[in-house]
């Protein structure tokens, strides 16, 4: 492991960084300086497939004592709407004087509904839910066959069963 890639993951592991902590790309642009946030986040990716890259991580973030606490906190950020992205643009002119723009987006709703999804499996609730709804399955089921065997005079016992 070189120099950089300590770097990288001291960004990525930092909670005192809200612009780094567990954001690969914002990481990798804090050592590397690329020139876009897509060549940022692909070497993001690749770091951390490394195996001594992704132990150390691990590592930190469980002597740190963080891992599901801050996950829950980050993803409450993205449904309250909190979180903003930020991007930066930087042009050129002719003349060759640079330009930045910065924009802040919002999460879509695509990624609240997953943030809240997140949540739910984080927590247990998502489990818990599903065991709810599918005991209520089974038993509309049962009361639908009940109503159809009423109605028709014919057992409501599944594919096939009871027609002429």
């Amino acid at each position: 492991m070189n120099i950089k890639h300590q770097d990288f993951i001291s960004k990525y592991t930092d909670p005192n960084n809200t612009k780094t902590y567990g954001n690969g790309t914002q990481a990798v642009q804090a050592v590397y300086h690329y020139p876009s946030d897509k060549t940022a986040g692909v070497q993001a990716t690749r770091l951390l497939k490394i195996d001594s890259v992704r132990s150390d991580v691990e590592r930190i973030i469980s002597e740190l004592n963080m891992g599901a606490k801050v996950r829950l906190k980050a993803v409450n950020c993205i449904i309250t709407g909190n979180h903003r992205q930020e991007t930066t643009t930087t042009t050129v002119d002719a003349e060759g004087k640079e330009y930045k723009s910065t924009t802040l987006k919002a999460p879509r709703a695509s990624d609240i509904v997953k943030a809240v999804d997140l949540v739910e499996k984080i927590t247990g609730t998502y489990d818990k839910n599903r065991a709810v709804t599918d005991a209520v399955s089974v038993e509309l089921k049962a009361v639908f066959r009940a109503q159809r065997a009423e109605l028709t005079g014919k057992g409501g016992g599944g594919k096939g069963a009871g027609t002429s």
